[in-house]
């Protein structure tokens, strides 16, 4: 997979979900907002991170190779292809994520107003949502760790 191809793939994970994104920030600044909303938002922002890292990576890298710009070698094809995987599946768990938690942000929100006392569904989820927030964490570390080996 080339860098462009990659960068793709960066901005359909970066894309996906961002409403629901923009709601769970909202969330998150209402007093006595559930705590897995938090960590799930701390998880994501952090996992957006790294994501950017890796497609300014990919960005650089596909200049070069489209300047004809001696010098640094080509990224490692397979690095790139367990990145290209990883990205698929963070995608994949954004879409997975976005489909729980837009339910229970539309219970929480009426007509753009927070409705605290609408709680029960992200205690009826939590541990749903657990496993996403975990699975996002070992997803952020996957990618950290291919972006080391792609920074060296």
């Amino acid at each position: 997979m080339d860098p462009l191809s990659v960068t793709a793939s960066i901005i359909a994970v970066v894309g996906a979900g961002t409403t629901t994104v923009k709601l769970l920030k909202k969330l998150v600044s209402l007093k006595n907002a559930p705590a897995i909303a938090l960590a799930l938002d701390s998880e994501l922002s952090d996992l957006r991170l790294n994501v950017l890292a890796i497609q300014d990576l990919f960005m650089r890298q596909a200049e070069k190779l489209t300047s004809h710009s001696g010098g640094d070698t080509v990224l490692d094809r397979d690095v790139i292809a367990n990145i290209a995987r990883c990205l698929k599946q963070t995608n994949d768990l954004a879409v997975d994520l976005d489909h729980l938690l837009n339910p229970l942000l539309s219970s929480t929100f009426h007509s753009g107003n927070a409705m605290p006392g609408k709680w029960y569904g992200w205690i009826k989820n939590e541990k749903k949502l657990k496993r996403f927030q975990q699975e996002l964490h070992d997803t952020r570390i996957k990618l950290n760790t291919l972006f080391g080996m792609l920074s060296l």
